[in-house]
């Protein structure tokens, strides 16, 4: 069992989904299933009649294919291991329906193979199921012509009957194994699913709940801190020694960012909260971004170019209006010296979701900070050159999560940076 276990687990790979997993598992547990039907056959003919063994010859071939399809699969080839099998099952049952003859129930045998091909079908391979069909339903009308072959063997009509009754609930126990091994799979993909989804969201509860706590909490000894630094500074107020000034001043400095940083952390523990889906017009949104901008957009001759954006995508607007004002003012305020800030803003289908990119033409981002970005309070640049919290594309990154999608940067080639961000069309 255990070396029928790993057959059945080759070609698995953790970057695979689960559902692509089990058509892998499928796949190699065909392999060796028909793998092991040839034998049969072989040891069938012989208790029968030792003179059919001869005509038999047609069943080396997917004797041969299989191991084949296993090897692929062993190498990682899974869709190599698919063709094979589907070549071995079809060029198999076809075989046998010129070797008994038509009418003994071969041909239901091919309705498996169909049912089969739609099951493994690679998931960027859509017309792998819609090919064997074609190929199934061409051997079926050969087989039909009921051709007498020099390998077709004669039957009595009794032996015919037998064939056929035996034939049909092979077919059928193949068909119930087959979509009984899938569904499982998909019932026990779909309750570790919804365990991790429970998990996950009770996590992410408790981790929200904390981080609002922590920032009501931690507010209050810094405020006392701030009222004591008013204090000590009134009492030993002294115009004329500068580095007490100094250190004033770096206390007062720190505290204002600590007042800063347990705002954002709070802002950011408020977001997803209370979810309000709603469909909304993104060029409407994006045209309100620009108006709450208008004065830093004027100040820095900003030109924005919008390409034909979405009229309707059910969303979180609000969120969407804070996502595409953090982006914008990020592109604005991450500039190269005396360069006249450029914007472009576009969006596509891609499958169940929406994506949109909004391209700049600002100092950029280095390949290998493009992650840590994402994160809380990551600053690529000092306090001096470029003010702020570090928090805007942690925001971004929250927000599209919540829309079930991804995010991700990449560079623009005339300089500066695309941020491409997904918004899931099923919310």
């Amino acid at each position: 069992m255990d070396i029928i276990n790993t057959v059945i687990n080759f070609g698995i790979q953790p970057s695979l989904s689960k559902y692509e997993q089990s058509k892998v598992q499928l796949t190699n547990a065909f392999l060796i299933i028909m793998f092991g039907a040839v034998p049969f056959y072989f040891i069938s003919f012989y208790i029968i009649d030792t003179s059919i063994l001869k005509k038999s010859w047609g069943f080396l071939f997917p004797l041969i294919i299989y191991p084949i399809g296993m090897y692929c699969s062993y190498l990682g080839k899974i869709n190599a291991a698919r063709h094979f099998l589907m070549i071995g099952f079809i060029s198999g049952i076809f075989y046998f329906l010129l070797f008994l003859g038509s009418g003994v129930g071969v041909e239901m045998f091919f309705f498996v193979v169909i049912a089969l091909s739609y099951l493994i079908k690679p998931e960027k391979s859509p017309y792998f199921s819609y090919f064997y069909l074609a190929i199934c339903i061409i051997m079926m009308i050969i087989g039909y012509q009921n051709y007498q072959t020099s390998f077709t063997i004669q039957m009595e009509d009794k032996t015919r009957m037998l064939f056929a009754v035996v034939m049909g609930p092979m077919a059928v126990i193949l068909l119930f194994v087959m979509i009984k091994f899938f569904n499982d799979k998909i019932d026990s993909f779909v309750h570790e699913t919804t365990t991790q989804k429970e998990q996950l969201e009770d996590l992410n509860k408790e981790l929200n709940h904390f981080a609002y706590i922590a920032s009501h909490n931690l507010n209050e000894p810094v405020r006392t801190m701030d009222s004591f630094i008013d204090i000590i500074k009134e009492e030993y107020h002294d115009p004329k020694n500068e580095d007490l000034n100094v250190y004033f001043s770096f206390i007062e400095d720190a505290s204002s960012r600590m007042h800063t940083m347990i705002d954002s952390l709070l802002s950011y523990s408020k977001i997803g909260r209370e979810l309000n889906f709603q469909y909304c017009n993104i060029e409407s949104l994006v045209t309100t971004v620009e108006k709450d901008l208008n004065v830093l957009i004027k100040e820095n001759d900003v030109v924005i170019q919008k390409g034909t954006l979405p009229k309707a995508i059910n969303c979180q607007p609000l969120y969407l209006q804070q996502l595409f004002q953090n982006l914008i003012s990020n592109a604005i305020k991450f500039q190269k010296p005396d360069a006249t800030p450029k914007i472009e803003i576009s969006c596509h289908e891609e499958g169940n979701y929406w994506q949109f990119c909004m391209t700049d033409n600002g100092i950029g981002i280095d390949e290998s900070k493009r992650e840590a970005v994402f994160q809380m309070f990551t600053k690529l640049h000092r306090r001096e050159d470029y003010k702020g919290s570090g928090i805007g594309l942690a925001f971004c990154k929250k927000i599209i999560d919540i829309h079930r999608g991804e995010m991700w940067i990449k560079t623009n080639e005339e300089g500066g940076s695309k941020f491409y961000f997904t918004i899931a069309k099923d919310l």
